[in-house]
């Protein structure tokens, strides 16, 4: 484990997502931010995995688009550093379904972004590919490491990256 001494507060939002229905459930993430920033902005937020309750077929890229679009909004608007969830979209470059998160800092600038290396049910039935590399990312002095879900259910892929973290995020479609 790294030695920072740096300390950040963190919140999880975990709304009851709507599936395929982005809207009322990007509505509903911001309301609960808007409740937890008026108090005191967190330094960092954590979002499910599958934030926007869509997914993107085959070559079409709105559905990340516009989860990227709100992800980016969220962290300027409130100040936060965020790990966007998830999200499943289309890698044109790969010619595959990925899915994927994002981690952004309080000006909506991206850090870094993780794709889901260990995939599980569905994933497998839609043909998602899983990702091949780790990610650290430094928000607030704090070294970030990100998996996502079923990731954490093989401990080679936390030791990988243990010696270089002082906290991991684990987005998660239930809790």
């Amino acid at each position: 484990m790294n030695t920072s001494n740096a300390t950040i507060s963190i919140c999880t939002i975990q709304p009851a997502t709507v599936w395929q229905e982005p809207e009322r459930t990007l509505t509903r993430i911001d309301q609960q931010l808007a409740q937890v920033c008026q108090w005191h902005a967190p330094d960092l937020v954590l979002l499910p995995e599958h934030f926007n309750s869509a997914t993107d077929e085959e070559g079409a890229t709105g559905q990340w688009d516009a989860a990227r679009r709100f992800a980016v909004d969220m962290a300027r608007r409130y100040r936060i550093n965020l790990v966007a969830g998830s999200v499943e979209r289309w890698d044109a470059g790969a010619g595959a379904r990925v899915n994927t998160a994002l981690v952004l800092d309080r000006d909506g600038c991206e850090l870094g972004s993780y794709q889901k290396r260990q995939l599980f049910g569905y994933e497998i039935e839609r043909q998602v590919v899983p990702g091949r590399s780790p990610l650290v990312a430094e928000v607030e002095g704090v070294r970030c490491g990100v998996l996502i879900c079923a990731d954490l259910w093989f401990p080679e892929l936390v030791r990988e990256i243990a010696a270089e973290i002082d906290l991991l995020c684990v987005p998660a479609q239930t809790t």
